[in-house]
Formats: structure tokens, C-alpha cells, sequence
């Protein structure tokens, strides 16, 4: 059971409610089985306030006092004085939704069977919880941004009097918002050498609220990768700048993560907060979370600087020529977690 805590904006308990009624998902394998699952959970539940507080009735410590304990760093077990019996029935039906990728073949007749590639994720939430009279979950930023950059990305690369020495992939891939499933169905079930798929790169959401002034190329620490996007950068005149919210742990929170657990090196590349004028980048980011993510307000009556949207393909597109062009792949750093987790290097 999960407590859903009321002051937290980015866990709008009555959003999340709505979204598990919805039901679970999971790809399936060419057997008709799942290819995901937990089988020691035989039930799961999400409480709100009043649920949390019944659920404490009796214990020695206050739900007031439990939540203050986790939020200090300090949480500690609680022997509660409730029982709690949890009953389900559960219909399955099977939804078909698709990814849709593009090749750029390469031009070195040794290097084209190893690919680039770039991935964003075409899905939303569809028709949800009713806010002011409007139900349709539009996605503009989170994930329309996206999507448009890789094609505009792809449109670049193909513009070239020659392609890269490397193959590029392009991937709009679906089901993002319900676990990664439509990148995770790619990179186990891909279309190429699995072997081949040497870098990847996410476009999620990007943030275009202000001038692109400085990045945030989540992954840069972890391999090879960040030597390319440091020379990008470095070309473009923008600046890399250290995670601001790294509360967040946006590098395990987008589709590059399914190639990660793959072993294969990938790069998340977000806005900064530096606006370039007065305004806070990090306040239009928090109030973005707060008041539109994941709901019917993100949509195109939001400010949008396309110029920055511009510069995200630039960057994304700059990085990933360099690396479609040099001798070797990328590489793991030494010693890095998830290199050593999933890659065994």
C-alpha cells in the first residue's frame, strides 16, 4: 500500500487514482505471456489522507509524525494496530499500439551495422480526470515536444550530402506513460543486432519555457557519451550545467533507461535553468509540474520558445554525428554503476 502524500505536487492522488482504474500494462512475447511481472504482490493499493489516517488508528505513532520521520531521512518501522483485507478482480483484454521506427543506413560498410539511435514517446494519457470542462490529456510538451524534435532530427541527418558513417535509428515508440513499455519492446525484441545499437538518445519532454542557454545532458557522467555532447555544446555556445533536481533521478525516468538496461550507453539531454533574462528557470519549471504535468493544461495555450526547440535538435543532433562518425563506440566509464550493472564493464 502506497500513501500518496497531499502537499506533494507532483503525486496528484485523485490523477494517480483515476490512472490506476485504468488498469495495468505490460507487453506481451510471441506466447501470449507477459513479459513483466511480480508474482509475490497479490495486491496493491493507493491511500489518500483519510485512508492513511484509518490506517493508523491505534498505532503508537501519528501518521503526522511517520510522514515528518520519512521526509527528515529518518523513517522507522511502525507495528500498526489495523488489519487490512484486500480483494481484487481483475479482466484482461489486449490493446494493440505501436511503435514506428526510420533507418538511416550508414555509409562505412564496417560501421553501418552499428547504430545511433534517437527515441521519443508519442503517447499521453488520453481522456482523464475532468479539469474546468476539459478531459483531453494533450501532451503538448510532455511528449509532442519530443516527437517533434526527433523528426526534425531525422530530417538533418538525412539532409546530408553523405550519412554518417554509422546507421541512425529513429523510434517513436509508445506506452512510455504506463513503464517504458514500447522502448523496452523495441530493445528486446529490436529490429536490428541487438549488438549493433551502440547510443541512444531520449528526447522527453525537453523543456521549451525560455531560451536554450545551458544543459543538463543527464548521463554525461556515466560514459563516452559525455565527451561527445561536451564538444556539441562547446560548438553551440551553450553551457552544461550540474542536475538541478536531482530528487527527481531523471536518468532511470524515460525510454533511454530501456536501452540502459540493456548496456547500452544513452544520453537524456534537458533544459537548464538559465533564461538568459529575470526569470527563474527553475520557478517556470516547478510551476509547470505543479499546475500542467500530466493534465489537460499541457497543452498549446502554454508559452513555447521554439527557438529553444531549434537548439534542442541542434545539440541532440551535433552529438550524435560525432559519435556516428568516430572509430570506436561508446564505452562505459570505468567503475560506473550502471555500466557494471548491465553492461559488466
Amino acid at each position: 500500500m502506497t500513501f500518496w502524500a497531499p502537499d506533494d505536487p507532483r503525486l496528484r492522488w485523485n490523477v494517480n487514482a483515476a490512472r490506476s482504474k485504468r488498469g495495468a500494462y505490460a507487453w506481451l512475447d510471441p506466447n501470449g505471456q507477459p513479459n513483466r511481472g511480480h508474482d509475490q504482490i497479490r495486491g496493491s493499493a493507493s491511500l489518500n489522507q483519510s485512508a492513511a489516517e484509518a490506517l493508523f488508528q491505534g498505532a503508537y505513532v501519528a501518521l503526522e509524525d511517520a510522514i515528518s520521520s520519512a521526509q527528515s531521512g529518518t523513517p522507522q518501522s511502525v507495528l500498526l494496530a489495523t488489519r487490512v483485507s484486500i480483494s481484487t478482480t481483475t479482466i484482461h483484454r489486449n490493446v494493440e499500439s505501436w511503435n514506428v521506427l526510420a533507418k538511416l543506413e550508414g555509409s562505412d560498410p564496417q560501421l553501418k551495422d552499428e547504430y545511433v539511435s534517437y527515441v521519443a514517446h508519442a503517447d499521453h494519457f488520453g481522456v482523464g480526470v475532468n479539469f474546468t470542462g476539459d478531459d483531453i490529456y494533450n501532451g503538448a510538451h510532455d511528449n509532442a515536444s519530443g516527437s517533434a524534435i526527433v523528426l526534425e532530427i531525422a530530417r538533418a541527418f538525412k539532409s546530408l550530402p553523405e550519412p554518417p558513417r554509422r546507421s541512425v535509428l529513429f523510434m517513436i515508440v509508445t506506452a512510455e506513460e504506463w513503464g517504458l513499455l514500447g522502448s523496452d519492446y523495441f530493445v528486446q525484441n529490436p529490429t536490428v543486432s541487438q549488438s549493433g545499437l551502440v547510443a541512444n538518445f531520449s528526447l522527453d519532454m525537453p523543456f521549451l519555457f525560455h531560451p536554450l542557454r545551458d544543459i543538463v545532458p543527464y548521463g554525461a557522467e556515466h560514459s563516452s557519451m559525455g565527451e561527445s555532447v561536451a564538444q556539441a555544446a562547446e560548438h553551440m555556445g551553450i553551457a552544461i550545467g550540474p542536475d538541478p533536481i536531482p530528487e527527481q533521478v531523471l536518468f532511470i525516468r524515460s525510454d533511454h533507461y530501456s536501452f540502459i538496461q540493456q548496456g547500452i550507453p544513452a544520453l537524456f539531454i534537458k533544459s537548464g535553468f538559465e533564461t538568459g533574462d529575470q526569470r527563474d528557470g527553475g520557478e517556470i519549471n516547478t510551476a509547470f509540474r505543479q499546475e500542467s504535468y500530466h493534465t489537460p493544461f499541457d497543452d498549446m495555450s502554454q508559452a513555447f520558445d521554439f527557438g529553444a526547440g531549434a537548439d534542442h535538435a541542434r545539440v541532440n543532433f551535433l552529438t550524435g554525428y560525432v559519435i556516428a562518425q568516430e572509430e570506436n563506440r561508446p564505452t562505459w566509464n570505468v567503475g560506473d554503476f550502471f555500466g557494471g550493472l548491465f553492461a559488466g564493464s
